[in-house]
């Protein structure tokens, strides 16, 4: 269970949580990065998905999109 835990530890790149978006002045869900950046110490927004609570596969399809670039090279 704990090797499980760790490889997917190192898949994941974001977390959802709810940020304010200051463009719609309101709370929305959205995916950031686990690792706050180096040069402002906050963590990116990586994905808006707005009001309502994503779904996991939404969410799977985000972490996914954010993989590729990552490793586009």
């Amino acid at each position: 269970m704990d090797l499980l835990i760790q490889v997917l530890s190192e898949i994941v790149t974001g977390v959802v949580t709810q940020r304010f978006r200051e463009e719609n002045d309101r709370k929305e869900w959205a995916l950031i990065s686990k690792e706050p950046d180096k040069n402002t110490g906050k963590r990116k927004i990586l994905y808006w998905f707005g009001v309502e609570k994503p779904s996991k596969e939404k969410v799977l399809k985000q972490e996914r999109r954010v993989q590729f670039f990552k490793h586009k090279g």
